[in-house]
């Protein structure tokens, strides 16, 4: 008999390596130098030279038959006993030969902790957006997996939610700092909130909930940024490490995981690591690249170049409109999409050959990441993709109907939420009225275009909650500013034929009791008020039509 839910997770794939598969496919179609392909976090610079003497010392020193045989399950002691040591002597926690399992890569580690600290029922709290192979750890392993989500202005822990999701089935909290897919580093603070949590909540329900720290990032810091030790906060943590990122190593698989020496439960946890090594067929690390990590480690790949794409590619995001929490590590970047469905942007960006993974796949609709871990002279290249990937969902319309001969707003419909409007976005300007009496400009904002089949207005408001915020606009050199909020009706519109002299009546003057912040859904109207310089520059705008 075949496993139905191995053939389910087999038939669904990966959709970052799909992704990635589909590029090069495109590549081989029109050419690599026309396909922006930001979906694996694959490193882009090379091993420090450490890397290549120590192969090559190897090769040249140590007998094929020693340098390529087997190893102890957990390891070379020798190699063990320096990760041990470098821990040590790095954060200040006591880590002997024996807390050390050499694994292939964090993924192996993270899937033997899966297997070692899970009954059936057992569940692992996480932060959304995470790492999407998670999920399968904790269900292949017999638990569940829970996203507890961040605070989305910083993405660090909300407290209050993960208090409320931790309960008597809550056997281990899986963190990843610096995160991918956001790039942040969870701060000193948060970590210790959450350390005290779970020591009251191991209390309450008579239990210890175990942290898995994974960490292959961890080198990957910019700007002087701390990435705190989580082992050193909270003793009851397995840490998970990765050579892959540090020393460009990512094809060789090798890595380790450190149990603290005052872990509780300490004998039967690592009796139960060593368990689910062997149950899962991992016989051992490659044994060169044990004895390569071990006298590379402290040593990383020069990350400079990654410092230099991010603020390339944040600041240029920024500029066009985007928005994105600044990554403070890793190579990743998590933006917000022009539009709600991730996926949907994601297509329109493939279709210019510009490839970034929905946010979906982290447990976190509505962003999307790209890995920044490219050349670059790509990275420079892909930026008109992105500003066009921008316009196709950002289109926005001055739509005047012929009958209005006396116009006092312009009507400007912008089709989801962004934190800025400058003039160098795309506009249409569309009108064969005078504008002498114009009095203001109202910013319709709405999630979705709803069609309209009258001439005079194309897109209607769609109903939004209120928690989503306000749209914030403004044009370069501050020309226009807001002078007031209007909340209009939060009755939904999406009859096919409204009159447009009924929009204008129900988005003024509906009844202003009806803005309830608390409870229901909202259109959210902007009035702009004009002097008579800014009037001037409307009038100027009003006569082009700019198409992209």
């Amino acid at each position: 008999m075949v496993s139905e839910k191995m053939v389910a997770w087999g038939s669904r794939g990966c959709v970052i390596r799909d992704l990635a598969a589909y590029g090069e496919q495109r590549a081989a179609v029109v050419g690599a130098e026309n396909v922006f392909n930001f979906t694996i976090g694959n490193p882009s610079v090379p091993a420090p030279s450490c890397v290549r003497q120590t192969i090559e010392h190897l090769l040249q020193t140590v007998p094929a038959e020693q340098l390529h045989a087997y190893t102890a399950a957990p390891g070379l002691a020798s190699v063990r006993a320096k990760m041990a040591a470098y821990l040590e002597k790095t954060f200040g926690v006591g880590y002997r030969a024996e807390d050390v399992y050499m694994t292939s890569g964090a993924s192996s580690a993270l899937a033997m902790l899966a297997y070692a600290l899970l009954s059936p029922g057992d569940e692992v709290l996480t932060l959304s957006p995470y790492f999407s192979e998670y999920k399968l750890y904790a269900e292949a392993a017999g638990g569940t997996l829970t996203a507890v989500p961040s605070n989305p202005e910083d993405f660090q822990i909300d407290l209050d939610a993960f208090s409320a999701a931790i309960s008597e089935k809550t056997a281990v909290v899986l963190l990843n700092s610096p995160n991918n897919p956001s790039g942040v580093i969870l701060s000193r603070r948060s970590i210790t909130k959450l350390a005290e949590l779970l020591e009251k909540k191991s209390a309450e329900y008579g239990h210890r909930i175990y942290i898995v720290a994974d960490e292959p990032y961890r080198e990957l810091a910019y700007d002087g940024e701390e990435v705190p030790f989580i082992p050193a906060i909270y003793k009851d943590t397995i840490y998970c490490y990765s050579f892959s990122k540090t020393l460009s190593l990512p094809g060789e698989r090798i890595g380790f995981l450190a149990i603290h020496p005052e872990l509780t439960d300490y004998a039967r946890v690592r009796a139960a690591i060593y368990g689910a090594g062997r149950a899962l067929g991992y016989i051992n690390a490659s044994t060169m690249f044990q004895l390569v990590a071990a006298e590379c480690v402290g040593q990383t790949a020069d990350i400079s170049v990654y410092k230099q794409n991010r603020d390339l590619i944040h600041t240029a995001l920024l500029d066009m409109g985007y928005t994105c929490v600044k990554p403070s590590g890793a190579f990743y970047l998590f933006l917000k999409t022009p539009e709600p469905d991730a996926t949907a942007f994601c297509k329109k960006a493939m279709a210019l050959d510009l490839l970034v993974v929905p946010g979906d796949e982290f447990g976190c609709p509505g962003y999307v990441r790209l890995a920044y871990c490219v050349p670059k002279t790509m990275l420079e290249r892909s930026l008109p993709r992105f500003r066009r990937s921008l316009r196709s969902v950002l289109s926005c319309l001055f739509l005047l109907s012929g009958s209005y001969q006396s116009v006092n707003y312009l009507y400007l419909i912008i089709c989801n939420q962004i934190n800025r409007f400058r003039h160098d976005h795309p506009f249409c300007l569309f009108h064969n009225s005078p504008l002498q009496n114009l009095r203001g400009i109202s910013l319709f904002h709405l999630h979705r275009f709803l069609q309209n089949d009258r001439a005079g207005i194309r897109s209607l408001i769609h109903k939004m909650h209120s928690s989503s915020g306000y749209f914030y606009a403004s044009f370069q050199h501050t020309l226009m500013n807001f002078q007031s909020i209007i909340a209009g009706s939060a009755k939904r519109w999406d009859q096919r034929r409204m009159n447009v002299d009924d929009s204008i009546r129900i988005s003024f003057y509906h009844d202003l009791r009806n803005h309830n912040q608390t409870s229901c859904q909202y259109h959210q109207i902007y009035t702009i008020g004009l002097n008579s310089r800014q009037k001037s520059l409307v009038k100027c705008l009003s006569r082009l039509i700019l198409f992209w």
